[in-house]
C-alpha cells in the first residue's frame, strides 16, 4: 500500500473496511447517485442529480485514513465542476479524464473534461466537450452507466437497449485518429439497462427488475 500518515500524502491503495472511515453531510439539498475517483488529481467526484451539478472533493490522507479536504484554504470542501447538466454517472480514467452521461443539450449526450483541466486545488468551471450524441448516434438513447478501462468507454442504456445495445463500448476518444469511436453494441439482451462495472477482465451490468448479467 502507497503513502504515508502525512497530511497530503498519497492515496492508501483501495482496501476493504469494516466501517465506513469518514461521514460528511453537505450543508444544502442534494440528491447524490454516482461516485467516481480521480486518483491523478486525489480527487473524488459526485452526481449531485437534485442540483443538476457535478461535485468535487480534494481527497486527503490522514493517519492513513482517506478523508475530505477542502477545494481552498478555509474554503468549501465541495465544488461544483459543471452546473445545469443533469449528469447521473461519472467515470474517471488512470488519467484522470472525467466522463458522465449527460451533456450542455440534455441528457442524450456523453462528454469528458480532459484531466489536465481538473488538476490543481482550486476550484474551476471547465467546459464539458461532447464526445457522444444521441442526435447522430442511436446508440446513446438514453445512456446510463458508464464504465472505461482507458482505451474504451462502455455505457448502458435506460431504454430500447434491445433495439440500440443494452451495452455499447467505443472509443474514448472520439477525435482520436489513431482510434476511431466504432460504436460496438456489447449486449442487446434487454431494453432497461442501469448500473456498469468493470471488474477483472470481465464487464457486469444490471437491468431492470431482478437481473445482474
Amino acid at each position: 500500500r502507497r503513502g504515508g500518515g502525512r497530511r497530503g500524502g498519497h492515496m492508501p491503495g483501495l482496501r476493504l473496511c469494516q466501517q465506513p472511515t469518514r461521514r460528511r453531510r453537505l450543508g444544502r439539498p442534494v440528491k447524490l447517485r454516482r461516485l467516481g475517483i480521480g486518483a491523478c488529481q486525489r480527487r473524488l467526484y459526485v452526481a449531485d442529480v437534485g442540483n443538476r451539478a457535478i461535485l468535487a472533493f480534494n481527497l486527503m490522507v490522514a493517519n492513513n485514513v482517506p478523508a475530505v479536504a477542502p477545494i481552498e484554504e478555509d474554503g468549501p470542501s465541495e465544488c461544483a465542476i459543471t452546473r445545469g447538466i443533469p449528469a447521473t454517472w461519472v467515470t474517471v480514467d488512470s488519467d484522470g479524464n472525467l466522463y458522465f452521461n449527460a451533456g450542455k443539450d440534455g441528457s442524450k449526450q456523453i462528454s469528458m473534461i480532459p484531466g489536465e483541466q481538473l488538476r490543481g486545488s482550486k476550484c474551476t468551471r471547465p467546459e464539458p466537450r461532447v464526445i457522444y450524441d444521441g442526435a447522430s448516434a442511436a446508440e446513446v438513447d438514453a445512456p446510463g452507466g458508464l464504465a472505461t478501462d482507458n482505451f474504451k468507454l462502455f455505457w448502458t442504456n435506460k431504454a430500447m437497449g434491445a433495439q440500440v445495445g443494452a451495452v455499447v463500448s467505443a472509443a474514448t476518444d472520439a477525435d482520436d485518429p489513431m482510434n476511431p469511436p466504432l460504436r460496438t453494441k456489447v449486449a442487446q439482451n434487454a431494453n432497461n439497462i442501469y448500473g456498469v462495472c468493470l471488474a477483472m477482465n470481465n464487464l457486469y451490468y444490471t437491468a431492470e427488475n431482478t437481473y445482474i448479467y
